[in-house]
């Protein structure tokens, strides 16, 4: 999603030891260039598939994680709530110059979750866990967009809300396409029009997307496209050892 990459089979990008020895030119670098601080906030151990490495080295000016969080702040098995994530975010944004980048990978409802109890008010709808923790999620994320309309940058900050793919557990099919389907919003008031756009894309194609929107003169030698300038007929993904195209009538596998 940052570098305008496809997932590279059954390849680590962040680890391999083939990859982390050369440089990945994408969105944070872009970006950086351009005057904007880049910051990366994830809610887990810096050191899971070699985040700390990684990400400083390609484009990231800071790297917060659960070691920035007191020790009493809620947590599961993967790291600190959405709530106390969204959170530190807000607080270290607040002190940061603009312009700013800023990305967020909250593991909310990744398995071996809790339903958290930090948001006051909240209580679980449903007899469902899997029910809930999506309502605990969706509640931090309107809280924390609730709390970014109070903040100057607001207005003027182009937002990217996008799901994870899936993974294949005791699948049916070769390839479920339920498990790559997932939410792109991209919220802008002033700068995109309220509307829904047919057609495919993927996640290689989020920087492309929002470059076009900021405007910024870039060397795009991502593989990815501008969503919103015409509508895309067909898109390709990666599913671990498998590559797989689609368009609106065909499926292919390979």
């Amino acid at each position: 999603t940052l570098y305008g990459l496809p997932a590279l089979g059954e390849q680590h990008p962040l680890a391999h030891p083939s990859m982390t020895s050369q440089s990945f030119y994408g969105l944070p670098q872009i970006l950086r260039e351009a005057g904007y601080g880049t910051f990366f906030f994830y809610p887990g151990d810096p050191r899971f598939d070699n985040m700390n490495g990684f990400l400083p080295s390609n484009g990231f000016d800071r790297l917060v994680s659960q070691n920035d969080f007191a020790p009493e702040v809620p947590r599961n098995s993967w790291g600190v709530t959405d709530r106390a994530l969204y959170t530190k975010a807000l607080d270290v944004l607040a002190g940061a110059p603009a312009p700013f980048f800023a990305t967020i990978m909250t593991i909310s409802s990744h398995k071996g979750y809790n339903v958290p109890d930090d948001i006051p008010g909240f209580r679980a709808p449903s007899d469902a866990s899997d029910e809930n923790i999506y309502s605990y999620a969706d509640r931090a994320l309107a809280d924390f967009f609730a709390e970014a309309r109070t903040q100057p940058w607001y207005d003027s900050t182009v937002f990217v809300v996008l799901g994870d793919h899936g993974q294949r557990f005791d699948p049916v099919y070769e390839v479920p396409l339920a498990y790559h389907h997932v939410p792109l919003i991209i919220y802008a008031p002033g700068m995109v029009a309220a509307r829904t756009e047919h057609g495919h894309g993927s996640q290689p194609d989020v920087p492309s997307t929002v470059l076009a929107l900021l405007r910024l003169p870039h060397t795009n030698n991502m593989l990815g496209r501008d969503l919103l300038a015409a509508p895309a007929t067909l898109t390709y993904f990666g599913s671990d050892a498998r590559l797989c195209a689609i368009d609106e009538r065909y499926y292919w596998i390979r």
